[in-house]
């Protein structure tokens, strides 16, 4: 049982860190792509989708 919860906690924290990683990839270039305003804009509608 321990062996089998320790396993699992495991694959949920690689996971977890590889999804961030992939994250930075993500946001990095996106933020270099787009205009001050753009991003404003993105950061505004954003804030509003991630509290509903």
């Amino acid at each position: 049982m321990s062996s089998k919860l320790l396993r699992g906690t495991f694959i949920l924290t690689l996971g977890t860190i590889l999804s961030k990683v992939l994250g930075l990839f993500y946001i990095i270039p996106f933020y270099a792509i787009i205009d001050k305003y753009d991003g404003t804009l993105f950061l505004f509608i954003y804030s509003l989708y991630d509290f509903y």
